[in-house]
């Protein structure tokens, strides 16, 4: 494929992925992640793609899932008869992610909120964003796109319209969460029913009284509030993907199962979960229970 018809087919993909409503993210990262390989080649051949990957300096991990993206283009350009075949493409071997999760000192600290640092004017619209992505798992993009209407305080149930796929499901609202939103309401300007449910001070957008106006966050503006908040209470640099980990883990450390784990974090295969996971869930309950089993063995 010449550079040339690369970028014909990578608008033809690119436009297809919105046809299909696949989420926002989903379509900046493929669209990234293609134009930085398709600028570096003046033809795709698996020995440019080669030759490519051997020049990165980034971690192995995100090398292999740019690859990845781009072999699943390369599909695509087969299926569509842009290609004749798809040539495979060797990936570095994954590297082992260590997560700096929260424990349970600094779930308490997040609770308690006592940091002097975090200041009044918006507080309880962060602490309510911070309790809701550590209590139901919910992905950043999840979390933006939420509307007041989503919520079902008697039920304490959440319905995420838009998670990855633009697939929708159920959360529990846990009562904590549940407190932490019914205080960020009172104080949260009136709006229309379209707008986000976490809303920020913005110059246009979403009209509210006294000449103020207000928009949803961003994902980095999201991250960053996030990162913030627990920086603050915990001293601990995270962003909200960890406090999703860090629900995940929680959950498996009070024995939920993992089939429930994976409904609640809206993998659509079990195997997601355990690749995802493998290295967040409770790896000295494991070691433990292995120990265990081998020491009552029955010679």
């Amino acid at each position: 494929m010449t550079h040339t018809e690369f970028e014909k087919a990578r608008e033809r993909y690119l436009r297809s992925l919105v046809a299909l409503n696949k989420s926002e993210s989903t379509i900046e990262k493929y669209t990234i992640v293609l134009n930085r390989i398709g600028a570096d080649l003046d033809e795709i051949t698996p020995e440019a793609l080669d030759e490519w990957r051997d020049k990165q300096q980034n971690k192995a991990n995100t090398t292999a899932h740019y690859l990845t993206i781009f072999h699943t283009f390369l599909k695509w350009c087969n299926k569509k008869n842009i290609i004749s075949e798809v040539f495979e493409i060797e990936k570095p071997k994954p590297e082992q992610i260590e997560y700096n999760l929260l424990n349970k000192e600094d779930i308490d600290k997040i609770i308690s909120g006592t940091s002097t640092k975090i200041h009044k004017e918006n507080y309880c619209r962060n602490r309510a964003i911070v309790l809701l992505l550590l209590q139901t798992g919910m992905r950043n993009g999840e979390i933006r796109a939420l509307k007041v209407n989503d919520l079902d305080f008697g039920k304490g149930e959440i319905t995420i319209r838009h998670g990855k796929g633009d697939k929708l499901r159920i959360v529990p609202f846990p009562q904590l969460s549940r407190d932490a939103v019914k205080a960020y309401l009172k104080e949260r300007p009136k709006l229309p029913s379209e707008a986000p449910l976490f809303v920020n001070r913005t110059e246009q957008s979403f009209g509210g009284r006294s000449g103020e106006e207000w928009h949803g966050f961003t994902k980095q503006g999201l991250n960053a509030l996030v990162s913030r908040y627990v920086y603050n209470l915990t001293g601990k640099e995270i962003h909200c993907h960890t406090l999703r980990h860090s629900a995940a883990a929680y959950w498996d450390e009070n024995n939920v199962p993992i089939r429930r784990i994976q409904q609640a974090l809206g993998h659509k295969s079990i195997r997601t979960t355990e690749s995802v996971y493998l290295y967040i869930l409770n790896k000295s309950q494991a070691a433990q229970d292995i120990n265990t089993a081998l020491d009552n063995r029955k010679d």
